[in-house]
């Protein structure tokens, strides 16, 4: 079994996966392709050559013409416009998750959902759309997609704690930081429906038992 989480930034996605990739019987997958160097030069030659491959061309093309024209739309706090980038993330996590086992991922399919809508100001249709598709695709049975609940106001907490200055959410004021996390909060809410939202006893429990 797979296991993915979403969440609002800050909510301690990437913390609890760590966690669960303690007991070894979860393996931190992005985190190889984010960190090891075989893994960086795989990752980007999915990215960069990946979508040649029919199969996966057919998915890019598709998710392209669900956003239609909202594949313009401008990030909006960095003013870039390359949304295509994240469309393949979502088909290497589908990758990944279809041909691999036992693997964990802290920052998925759904996630970067919520940023289109979030960041990108993609519409809700069309992002809640994306996630129907890739939830009936084959390998659902071999995937778990779990939200993670968090306030904002604990989110700003530990954002501001972090201080990693690596995105450019990590360099926005308090107010500008505060209204893109209600965003994330509102799609977070409508979503909430479709898969389990844990608590932090839930999460914990989860980290010492993994057995999902």
């Amino acid at each position: 079994m797979n296991i993915e989480f979403f969440g609002i930034p800050g909510a301690g996605k990437s913390f609890y996966c760590n966690k669960i990739n303690e007991k070894k019987q979860y393996k931190d997958i992005m985190c190889f392709y984010k960190e090891n160097f075989y893994g960086k030069v795989l990752f980007h030659l999915f990215i960069y050559f990946g979508m040649i491959i029919p199969k996966f061309n057919k998915i890019y093309i598709f998710l392209k013409d669900i956003l239609g024209k909202d594949l313009n739309n401008t990030n909006v706090i960095s003013n870039t416009k390359n949304m295509t980038i994240y469309l393949k993330y979502i088909i290497f996590i589908y990758f990944i998750e279809k041909n691999r086992t036992n693997i964990i991922i802290d920052e998925g399919i759904v996630h970067f959902c919520m940023v289109l809508y979030a960041e990108y100001n993609v519409s809700k249709e069309k992002c809640i759309q994306i996630l129907e598709y890739f939830d009936s695709q084959k390998y659902k049975d071999k995937r778990k997609v779990y939200g993670i609940e968090c306030n904002i106001t604990t989110s700003l907490e530990r954002l501001k704690k972090r201080n990693r200055k690596r995105a450019p959410m990590d360099f926005l004021e308090d107010k500008r930081l505060e209204e893109l996390l209600n965003k994330y909060n509102e799609f977070m809410k409508d979503i909430e429906n479709r898969y389990e939202v844990l608590n932090e006893e839930e999460l914990q429990k989860m980290g010492r038992n993994v057995c999902l």
